[in-house]
């Protein structure tokens, strides 16, 4: 019976739960700039203004087909990144020539299908697919890393906004718990769920949110409870935006996309946007032009990406007959990073154990022969940001 029901859920797209910003001009942290009292208001306060004394069932629905609403009271707010989608999976342009996806058994856009956006004055932007990498393992049945990036044939025009990430040490104080956060389903409906980012782990792949409901335990949420539904089969990429207003402007910031049913969480785009500028710039898009924006704009001081961790991994195979034998591995963590998941994403299912404090790593598996794999990657992260480390049988 689980069987059927996982097909149904990777069939409609939803599976079942399972940058260290360094201040280039301050070492101040976030909050000696902003007491969290002041960052948690500016993550709420346009929302909080926006659906005030409104009814909810009159101002969620936000699109209806190719026209924005001027009912929502989401209208007016620059998410011309969102792509346009019915029943399909929802990207986010995060350059202009990429969007963010879920991998997840493909529920995402494929070279040569068309993506849409939608200006701000209405009219239809279309782009052709040409690529698609994933994070983690190719595999999109293998969920370590539920990150898609698809590049587009052609750059998007001025007129479709890319959205910002968060800087991570800024996401621990501008999204805390009780924040409101933007989420746009498949039925374009402008819906509200509440940032979980408790404990502060700017390095965390995953991120958790909570349900606001009208016996919330924080007073301050309870009026966010009409706005929210549940995620349903289908829901898979829609886009989890921070609204974050500063003294000039309000910002989105796009901060995951669902992955899991119900409360909708996915993976933290924050804690991974060393992964995917590193993805991007395998496609060979290394200009200025394509690196990730970070923000808000007085807390990252236009700072860098940090450099990704940096390993070793050795590997020795021993042969125990023509067709198979043992491979043997070791891994060690060389800057300030550690391990974050299984060390080897292929071939899957190898024994290992994790020293204590999570710097090295050994293990062993079998290889077919001389058919055996002859790289592996190791999937790492810590304070410097996340990466990979590769290593050659020998």
């Amino acid at each position: 019976m689980w069987q059927k029901l996982l097909r149904v859920g990777i069939l409609m797209g939803v599976m079942s739960p399972h940058l260290w910003a360094q201040m280039s001009s301050s070492n101040l942290s976030p909050s000696s700039l902003y007491p969290a009292s002041t960052w948690l208001q500016r993550c709420s306060e346009e929302i909080d203004n926006r659906i005030s004394g409104k009814e909810s069932k009159v101002v969620i629905p936000w699109r209806n087909g190719e026209e924005y609403l001027t009912t929502s009271w989401a209208y007016g707010l620059d998410l011309t990144a969102v792509a346009i989608a019915r029943g399909a999976p929802r990207g986010v342009a995060i350059t202009p020539r990429h969007v963010l996806y879920t991998k997840h058994y493909g529920w995402h856009a494929w070279p040569g299908q068309t993506v849409k956006f939608l200006t701000m004055d209405n009219k239809v932007i279309s782009r052709q697919v040409e690529q698609v990498r994933y994070l983690g393992s190719p595999n999109d049945r293998v969920l370590n890393l539920d990150i898609a990036v698809v590049r587009l044939v052609e750059d998007l025009p001025d007129t479709i906004s890319p959205m910002k990430l968060v800087a991570p040490l800024g996401l621990s104080d501008v999204a805390q718990r009780g924040c409101p956060i933007l989420r746009i389903d498949q039925e374009n409906k402008a819906l509200l769920v509440v940032a979980d980012m408790f404990p502060k782990d700017f390095s965390e792949t995953f991120f958790r949110f909570l349900r606001p409901t009208d016996h919330s335990p924080q007073k301050s949420v309870r009026k966010y409870a009409p706005y929210y539904e549940s995620m349903i089969p289908g829901d898979s990429t829609s886009p989890s935006i921070l609204l974050y207003r500063d003294q000039n402007r309000v910002t989105p910031f796009l901060i995951s996309q669902v992955t899991a049913a119900d409360l909708g969480h996915g993976p933290n785009a924050s804690g991974l946007a060393g992964d995917i500028q590193q993805l991007i710039e395998q496609f060979g898009d290394t200009e200025v032009k394509y690196q990730l924006v970070l923000g808000p704009d007085e807390f990252t001081r236009n700072s860098p990406l940090p450099p990704n961790p940096t390993c070793e991994l050795d590997i020795v195979y021993k042969k125990k007959s023509a067709i198979k034998g043992t491979c043997y591995f070791n891994l060690k963590i060389t800057n300030e990073s550690f391990i974050a998941t299984y060390p080897l994403t292929a071939p899957e299912g190898p024994s290992w154990k994790v020293s204590r404090n999570k710097k090295r790593a050994s293990g062993v598996f079998v290889c077919d022969g001389d058919h055996y794999e002859k790289d592996f990657t190791v999937f790492i992260k810590g304070p410097s940001g996340h990466g990979t480390c590769s290593g050659t049988v020998h």
